[in-house]
């Protein structure tokens, strides 16, 4: 029987689990003989396994199984027990050769057999640790190579009967999935206020075989072959009338365990994120398939398996972009820079977490998770520092109208917008009033300064011009009237959690207790 060793040359990798390409060299005689493949990782899938021989070289009567006997590991265990025995008895030896140093009840020794012994006790010494310390390093490495032997005699065996027409040197391909490695994608923005945005699409690549891929060719495919690929059917839709709402207090107990729930799935996720080490690479070659994109990476890879990963560049691409400041004075005293792309220049499939550089300087993070039935998609790129708000109350007076049974109340506003660099700015500032929902309660605009309102939302807009150095100041005065007997119930609805401190948006529904990106109470 032929033993054939065979190592990793190349990896189609998937979002989850690979194709995984082996590949190995033997002298065939001529005629039929049977041979041995060794080492399969432990995740290959052996009803995947395909084998690949040049033309005219047959196989038949291919097996995978496990080896109950590993011979190696037997040969290395006993090259250890033997180099351990020899350790005990130089340790025996040395402590000898120290006992018989003590001539109290040795009077018959003469003078000069003491004096050799004193002399040559040291250098025998020395010579047994000197032998126990080889020995000990040589024992780590038979050591590293048990387990490695452990290892792959743990681990799948290919066996077939190979028929060759003339002896030959042979190579041999075996193609296998296995399920221990995977793909994930990265993203960065890079953005110049003086040119286009890129977005660059990136990917974290991790395998945990049990060995080094080295000099791999790797191709990430963007599909995943776990998942079945079924087109989904149609449920019937029943409608009923809806059962009267929980209470409040309810409601809010089940908020918050959500709440809980999401931020437990928030801590998991960020513990398991790997730290990476950056690595530039050429951008991979990209073509579309017909269930799926594969990109192929220019140079061939070492992946180590059982680490945070490597880094791999994919695409990049520049999108034609417009440049905003804004703030929310409501909810924080800082500006922001935004970058606002048109949604059909974004690539076909973009979703997940993103490193945001504005003019190569690093922002911090985002997601990127675009709606494409919106016609723009906004990037966040950081704070403005330049822009400076103030927002207080200046007014809240309540009065009562007997004759027509209603309260009301005044809220007034004052809004202060500073510019403290050199040039000019364009700002948009953003506010609201309150929407009514009950048509006994009414709310009246009566000083918006100018704001262009969206009467759905009550959202207030002003695009302010504002000169080097300049301060502008906005009035926001708005009444609610509502009957004398009744109570104002306060709904708020957003779709993102805005951190009042940072202006960290988190995602639709999702609100912890404190802020995941500065820790500010939300």
């Amino acid at each position: 029987m032929l033993d054939i060793k065979t190592k990793v040359t190349g990896a189609a990798i998937y979002r989850n689990g690979a194709e995984i390409i082996r590949e190995g060299n033997v002298h065939l005689p001529a005629g039929t003989e049977r041979i041995r493949i060794a080492g399969l990782s432990a995740g290959s899938v052996a009803d995947t396994m395909r084998m690949y021989l040049p033309e005219g070289v047959t196989c038949a009567d291919i097996r995978v199984f496990y080896d109950e006997e590993n011979p190696l590991s037997d040969e290395i265990s006993g090259k250890i027990e033997e180099l351990k025995r020899n350790i005990e008895v130089r340790e025996l030896q040395a402590s000898l050769w120290k006992d018989n140093g003590d001539f109290r009840s040795r009077s018959t020794l003469q003078i000069s057999e003491i004096s050799e012994y004193i002399r040559s006790l040291p250098e025998k010494l020395q010579e047994l640790q000197m032998q126990n310390r080889k020995d000990s390093q040589e024992i780590k490495k038979l050591e590293k190579e048990l387990n490695e032997a452990v290892r792959t005699g743990n681990l799948p065996v290919i066996q077939a009967e190979i028929t060759s027409p003339a002896e030959q040197d042979c190579r041999i391909r075996i193609v296998c999935q296995d399920q221990n490695a995977m793909w994930e994608p990265v993203y960065e923005v890079h953005a110049d206020t003086q040119s286009d945005t890129e977005i660059r699409i990136r990917a974290r690549i991790m395998q945990w075989t049990g060995e080094e891929w080295q000099n791999a060719a790797v191709t990430l495919r963007t599909g995943n072959p776990s998942a079945a690929a079924v087109m989904p059917e149609l449920k019937p839709v029943y409608l009923n009338l809806r059962p009267k709402a929980a209470p409040v207090y309810m409601r809010q107990a089940m908020t918050m365990g959500m709440s809980m729930a999401a931020n437990a799935m928030m801590d998991t996720a960020a513990g398991a994120t790997a730290k990476m080490a950056r690595v530039e690479t050429e951008e991979a070659v990209s073509e579309q398939q017909e269930t799926m994109t594969e990109y192929t990476l220019p140079q061939p890879r070492n992946i180590v398996s059982s680490t945070d990963g490597t880094m791999a560049d994919l695409q990049k691409f520049s999108l034609k972009a417009e440049y905003l400041t804004a703030a929310v004075p409501a909810l924080s005293s800082a500006a922001y820079r935004t970058a606002v792309l048109k949604t059909e220049d974004l690539p076909a499939v973009i979703s997940g977490e993103a490193s945001v550089y504005l003019n190569g300087i690093y922002t911090g993070k985002t997601y990127l998770n675009p709606d494409l039935n919106r016609e723009t998609f906004e990037i966040p790129l950081g704070r403005e520092e330049s822009i400076h708000l103030a927002r207080k109350k200046t007014n809240t007076r309540k009065a009562s109208a007997f004759l027509k049974n209603q309260k009301t109340t005044d809220h007034a506003y004052e809004i202060t917008v500073t510019n403290s660099q050199d040039k000019a700015a364009e700002v948009r500032i953003m506010d609201q009033i309150p929407v009514s929902q009950d048509k006994t309660i009414t709310v009246e605009a009566q000083n918006i300064s100018g704001a262009a309102l969206d009467e759905q939302t009550g959202i207030l807009t002003w695009n302010l011009k504002l000169g080097p150095r300049e301060t502008k100041t906005l009035n926001l005065a708005y009444k609610v009237s509502l009957p004398k007997d009744e109570e104002l119930q306060e709904t708020y609805h957003s779709r993102r959690t805005v951190c009042p401190s940072c202006g960290y948006e988190l995602e639709d529904g999702y609100r912890p207790k404190f802020c995941p990106n500065c820790g500010a109470v939300l």
